[in-house]
């Protein structure tokens, strides 16, 4: 039975996904950060595989069948510029302060 919204199309995409997780991976890093695994994992050598706020290592997670340390890109959303690499508490931390730096003084 089709859900709703799935599409020829649609089927493909997950099909293609599915097969494809690290060109995936690798086309959502570039278009997002405009940085490839590659930058990433040199990021995530230069922290020692720990988040860059709180030196915590990072919770193990299994996305999409493969299992990666949880560490988020950091960056400025007003110039792009990757900051470095967050574990979720230090990243949700910080997008609740909206990046005002007053409101991480206080």
């Amino acid at each position: 039975m089709r859900q709703k919204g799935d599409t020829p199309r649609r089927k493909y995409s997950r099909a293609w996904y599915a097969n494809n997780q690290k060109a995936a991976r690798e086309y959502f890093l570039k278009q997002t950060y405009g940085i490839t695994q590659r930058d990433y994992d040199e990021l995530l050598q230069l922290q020692n595989g720990r988040c860059a706020i709180c030196d915590k290592l990072p919770i193990k997670t299994t996305r999409r069948g493969l299992e990666t340390p949880l560490l988020y890109v950091d960056h400025d959303h007003n110039t792009g510029k990757v900051r470095g690499l967050l574990c979720p508490s230090c990243n949700t931390a910080i997008g609740n302060l909206k990046e005002d730096p007053e409101l991480f003084a206080k």
